[in-house]
């Protein structure tokens, strides 16, 4: 083979490393946000399984005849069940954990645009309540999980709670995993296996997905 040929070998074989290099967070951002609930089912049920924990998505539960509070999804761990919500966002956001309102910057550092949204920890802290007082449950076994894509950094919010998290969908396991390390009592193996009976007999559309099998 003469050398211009191997030339244009190596010239093509590093245009397409080059090219692939630079187009992979770009598609990577537009699977994501295509395949939005898919690739979310995914992050949430490998927790589920790596935890041998039970889990239950897409709740539904009636709250009156005229309302109800939908769940993306509920992890039902050893010591916590935790009401986690999917959120895909374009941007950044930045607040307070209190505050009613956070700033979200949309679209790319040059062409940002400025939006106030509500403050989704609030809404999911809400979401979570609503969960407990349906089925019965003390609402200090559940923990609220903002669960968002890896290109948002999370940490420009302000929080200090306990009980409520924002967190990349990288970072989802080792947070479960940090949370579940706490000293405090498991849940008794019987009242856990019936509050996700109950809960699933709940769900107005009859779906659920168990991590763990007994």
């Amino acid at each position: 083979m003469e050398l211009y040929e191997w030339l244009i070998i190596v010239f093509s074989v590093s245009a397409a490393i080059v090219l692939a290099i630079f187009l992979y967070h770009p598609l990577r951002r537009l699977i994501t946000k295509k395949h939005t609930v898919r690739v979310y089912y995914k992050t949430v049920y490998k927790v589920a399984k790596y935890g041998d924990y039970y889990l239950i998505n897409n709740l539904i539960l009636e709250l009156d005849a005229t309302s109800q509070a939908h769940v993306d999804h509920i992890l039902f761990a050893d010591k916590y069940i935790y009401v986690i919500s999917d959120v895909y966002l374009q941007g950044e956001i930045s607040g307070l954990a209190q505050d009613e309102k956070w700033l979200y910057l949309k679209g790319k550092k040059r062409k940002q645009k400025k939006y106030v949204i509500d403050n989704l920890l609030i809404e999911n802290r809400q979401r979570l309540e609503k969960v407990a007082l349906v089925t019965n449950l003390d609402p200090d076994l559940f923990i609220s999980i903002l669960l968002v894509n890896d290109e948002v950094n999370p940490f420009k919010i302000e929080n200090t709670s306990k009980m409520d998290y924002i967190v990349r969908r990288k970072d989802l396991y080792q947070l479960i995993l940090s949370i579940e390390k706490r000293l405090v009592s498991p849940l008794a193996e019987k009242e856990l296996s019936q509050a996700v009976l109950d809960i699933d007999a709940l769900n107005l559309r009859k779906k659920s997905k168990k991590g763990k099998k007994k």
